[in-house]
């Protein structure tokens, strides 16, 4: 929805730019031919230009910040709002579109009612239709429709003959185009006026570009002003008679203007270079490692920062519904109306059919809050977020087909620890070495500056435990269920809520156990089918 207002926004203020140009420069101009292309080509530019973009690459360290992905399905929207008045005003435009598509229709209907009903002939390659109806000449694309019996044989001749320039130059071309804008466009007084300026030219030209009137001058104002004015014109054809016959009877006398002239509406070229660069731009960001080679498979998808409004985070959050990816966040405001704290969660599934979710908090009190980049690579199954700018990266991922971890920090004590199984038995690399249980219970690794010990346990084939996972610098941790449903919480020996965990300050967490399987329905039962999560403090 909001892709469709800053579209239409978009082709309003192209269609204010040309109309702009020609009422300043060529409005009084007698170069009815280029005007009729000038305006012609400002509506095609209105309908494709908003939907034409120009890539700017931004280039970002890897290093961005921390990351943590949770193989689970859980996870409810933080900001579900109820009611919204932006829906409603959609909806209305809606209708009020359809009222202008039915009118159309009715109008078109109308039309080949008169070709169906009247007396056809063709004379010089163009169609007459004569009609016995009381209605004022118009022409139809090939079609010239009108009562021959309304008219004298010589003012007949002057209105075939301007009739003829439209039906031969396929002005109707131009109205049909025009009246499309306006479906779309009906809430634009801009696009009213730049009909009108079109079906004002139009009749210039046919006025001025013919022999017959050209020989007949004279005659053929009268004609214009013995006629009475029908402002009940259909909105899709090119009437004779209409309410611009004082500005057409000028336009006939008019000198003729210069073809240097029309030189003036290069003006509008630097206007739209700069609409363009102004509001057609995608960023996409580019991740480079320490040795400056690009992150192939990674690409971030949102930046965030301070000042970033209500508005660019809801096309976020529509950008990434494209991808299937779950957007949900957050945001309080100070005075200024920089954001000091914000939420943010991030779900979908990769490419292996695993879910993914991943949360985040900021708060600063008061303090605007650092720029956040978060990145999402599907394919690897993976999320980050982080400060920019941050020296220390780290990544946890999980893999519940496999069975495979990876752990990976960002500072000098760098490891990378991958935990699988091969034929039935854990198998523990670290830093592309195999080590024993043994070693790894005793070796340091960290998750980054500020960061407790990680241990991580698989007692079984189908049960995994996962000990004091935090990030002091980050503010979150995971927990991994391998499962779809909700596992049984306990909290320092009580049962608890998921709701709660997610309220617990990492930082005093002393250890995390994840029990499934048989483990899990030995010790709490049948509410252990969906596994076991055991929380201790350090308080306890």
């Amino acid at each position: 929805m909001e892709t469709v207002v800053i579209y239409l926004l978009k082709s309003a203020c192209v269609l204010f730019l040309f109309l702009s140009c020609y009422q300043l420069f060529l409005r009084k101009e007698t170069l009815f031919a280029f005007n009729r292309w000038f305006l012609l080509f400002g509506v095609i530019v209105a309908l494709f230009l908003p939907l034409t973009y120009y890539t700017e690459t931004v280039y970002l360290p890897a290093d961005i910040g921390a990351m943590s992905i949770e193989n689970s399905k859980e996870g409810q929207p933080f900001n579900a709002p109820s009611f919204s008045w932006t829906f409603i005003l959609f909806n209305i435009y809606i209708l009020v579109t359809l009222f202008f598509a039915v009118k159309l229709v009715i109008e078109l209907y109308t039309v080949f009612g008169y070709l169906k009903t009247g007396i056809r002939t063709t004379t010089d390659g163009y169609v007459h239709i004569r009609s016995t109806e009381n209605i004022k000449p118009f022409s139809f694309f090939n079609f010239i429709i009108y009562n021959p019996n309304n008219h004298s044989a010589e003012d007949l001749e002057l209105i075939l003959a301007h009739e003829q320039v439209h039906t031969r130059q396929r002005h109707s071309f131009d109205i049909l185009l025009m009246e499309i804008v306006l479906l779309t466009q009906w809430f634009n007084p801009i696009a009213w006026l730049y009909k009108r300026a079109i079906m004002q030219n139009l009749e210039f030209l046919a006025d001025t570009q013919n022999s017959v009137v050209q020989k007949n001058r004279k005659q053929y104002q009268y004609l214009l002003l013995r006629q009475s004015v029908d402002t009940r014109n259909l909105s899709i054809i090119n009437p004779f008679f209409n309410s611009l016959i004082k500005k057409r009877i000028v336009m006939i006398n008019q000198i003729p203007s210069r073809k240097i002239n029309a030189f003036k509406t290069l003006v509008v070229l630097p206007f739209l270079a700069l609409f363009f660069f102004s509001f057609n731009a995608k960023t996409e960001y580019q991740l480079y490692d320490s040795a400056g080679e690009l992150v192939a498979g990674k690409s971030i998808e949102l930046l965030i920062n301070k000042n970033t409004t209500e508005k660019e985070l809801t096309k976020m959050k529509k950008d990434l519904q494209k991808d299937g990816i779950d957007f949900t966040y957050t945001v309080n405001h100070n005075e200024a109306k920089e954001i000091v704290d914000i939420s943010i969660r991030i779900s979908g599934k990769g490419a292996n059919g695993s879910t993914f979710n991943n949360a985040y908090n900021s708060s600063n009190d008061d303090q605007a809050i650092s720029p956040l980049v978060i990145y999402i690579d599907q394919d690897q199954n993976l999320v980050s977020i982080g400060t920019k700018g941050s020296y220390h990266s780290n990544s946890v991922h999980i893999d519940s087909d496999d069975g495979q971890v990876w752990i990976n920090s960002g500072d000098e004590r760098h490891r990378d620890v991958r935990i699988t199984k091969k034929n039935g038995k854990k198998l523990i690399i670290v830093d592309g070495e195999e080590i024993s249980e043994e070693e790894f219970e005793k070796m340091d690794v960290h998750m980054g500056k500020g960061s407790s010990k990680v241990f991580i346990h698989t007692d079984s084939d189908d049960d995994h435990d996962i000990k004091v996972v935090e990030d002091e610098g980050n503010g979150f941790f995971f927990i991994d269920t391998d499962g779809d449903e909700e596992p049984v919480y306990v909290i320092d020996g009580k049962e608890s809520t998921s709701k709660k965990v997610k309220q617990l300050d990492p930082s005093e967490i002393e250890s995390i156990d994840v029990s499934k399987g048989e483990k899990a329905l030995e010790r709490f039962g049948e509410k252990g089918k969906n596994g076991v999560v055991e929380i201790t403090t350090k308080k306890n």
